[in-house]
């Protein structure tokens, strides 16, 4: 496993704290709802954090996931930017 982050795990967190659901985050970005929990696995591994937590039957960000999310958000538009540039 890699411990750098990548953008498209990053991408994924940010749909999943725009949209509140795996499968709704899942949905948008054209993914199965396996690639998305794949996706968070891979950023609870790169972090050594977990980024979100099962609570009763649904999952939400933890406190570093939100802060996680929010840093992503800038990161992906700043790429976003860079590469429409090119």
């Amino acid at each position: 496993m890699s411990s750098r982050l990548n953008l498209v795990h990053l991408a994924t967190l940010r749909e999943f704290a725009r949209r509140g659901t795996l499968a709704e985050a899942a949905e948008h970005l054209g993914y199965t709802a396996g690639a998305v929990s794949q996706h968070i696995a891979a950023l609870n591994a790169t972090l050594g954090t977990p980024v979100v937590e099962r609570v009763g039957r649904i999952v939400v960000l933890t406190d570093a996931g939100r802060e996680l999310a929010e840093q992503a958000d800038r990161i992906l538009r700043s790429e976003e930017r860079r590469v429409g540039k090119e």
